[in-house]
C-alpha cells in the first residue's frame, strides 16, 4: 500500500471460511491489535495510527491510539453509530492494544500513553456506545508500564493485563489491574520472576476468576516460553504454566472452552 500499511480485519465462519476481509486507512500507517464484540452485534477494534510523513505535531514513529467500530456483518465502518477515534493527537506516542465492553454497554480500550517523564503509562480509554468520550485514566507508576489485553467478567468488573518494570522482580513483570465501569482501579498486581515476563491476553472464567497468557523468560527452556497463569477474583495467583523449546515462544491469545 502506498502509505505503508492499513489496519486489517477478517471474519471467518465456524469452518474457517473467510466471510469478509477489510482494510482501514486513516492517516498513513494503521495497525489493529485486538477488539471486542458489542451488545448490538457490531465490533470494536483497537490499535494505533501513524502519520506517513512528519508534521509539526506528529512524527512517523509516534503512534496515536485508534478505536474503530465496524459492522460485524460486512466489516464496513459506515454504520450510523460508527466511531473512529484517534487520540490523543499530541506529539507523544500512544497505543491501544485491546478492547472490552463495560457493564453499561460502553467500551474500554487499553494500551499505553507516554507520561510527562517520557515513559509509558498504562492507559484506559472509555467511550459511550455512540463513540462519545466517557473517561480516560492513566495508571501512572515509576517505570515503563503497558496494557496489552482486556476482558470483562459476569460481575461487571474489567481487567487489563500487560507488563511493568515498576518495582519488578526482574526486568519486566506480568501486570494486571482490576477496575470498575468508572475507571476506578480496585486491585493492582504484578507477577513474574527474575527475567522478563509479560501478559498479552486475558479472559474471564465462569467462576469469577481469570486466565491470562503471554511470554516468560523466567526459567524458560529458550529465550522465552509461552506463559499461562490462573488468577482468582482478587487477582491472586493460583497456578502458572510455561511451555516452549530452545527458541522464542509466546502465547498471543487465550479463550475458555468446555467449562
Amino acid at each position: 500500500n502506498y502509505d505503508r500499511g492499513n489496519g486489517w480485519a477478517l471474519a471467518l465462519d465456524a469452518n474457517g471460511n473467510v466471510l469478509w476481509q477489510r482494510e482501514y486507512d486513516q492517516h498513513g500507517v494503521e495497525k489493529l491489535w485486538g477488539g471486542a464484540a458489542l451488545p448490538g452485534g457490531d465490533l470494536a477494534l483497537a490499535g494505533d495510527s501513524r502519520v506517513a510523513v512528519n508534521t509539526a505535531n506528529e512524527k512517523i514513529d509516534m503512534p496515536d491510539g485508534l478505536l474503530l467500530r465496524i459492522n460485524a456483518n460486512d466489516g464496513l465502518d459506515g454504520c450510523p453509530c460508527q466511531f473512529f477515534v484517534d487520540q490523543p493527537a499530541a506529539p507523544t506516542p500512544s497505543d491501544l492494544a485491546a478492547a472490552a465492553t463495560l457493564s453499561d454497554n460502553g467500551v474500554v480500550a487499553v494500551g499505553f500513553a507516554a507520561g510527562d517523564n517520557g515513559l509509558a503509562n498504562g492507559w484506559l480509554h472509555a467511550i459511550h456506545a455512540d463513540g462519545s468520550p466517557r473517561w480516560d485514566k492513566l495508571v501512572a507508576k515509576q517505570g515503563t508500564d503497558k496494557f496489552k489485553g482486556a476482558a470483562r467478567n459476569g460481575q461487571g468488573l474489567n481487567i487489563a493485563v500487560g507488563s511493568s518494570d515498576s518495582a519488578s522482580a526482574g526486568g519486566l513483570d506480568g501486570w494486571a489491574v482490576l477496575f470498575d465501569a468508572n475507571g476506578n482501579v480496585l486491585i493492582d498486581k504484578s507477577y513474574g520472576g527474575s527475567e522478563d515476563d509479560e501478559l498479552l491476553a486475558v479472559q474471564a472464567l465462569p467462576n469469577g476468576g481469570w486466565v491470562a497468557a503471554g511470554r516468560s523468560a523466567t526459567a524458560s527452556k529458550g529465550k522465552t516460553d509461552g506463559w499461562v497463569i490462573g488468577l482468582d477474583e482478587g487477582l491472586n495467583l493460583l497456578w502458572e504454566h510455561r511451555q516452549g523449546d530452545k527458541d522464542s515462544d509466546e502465547l498471543l491469545g487465550v479463550t475458555v472452552v468446555g467449562w
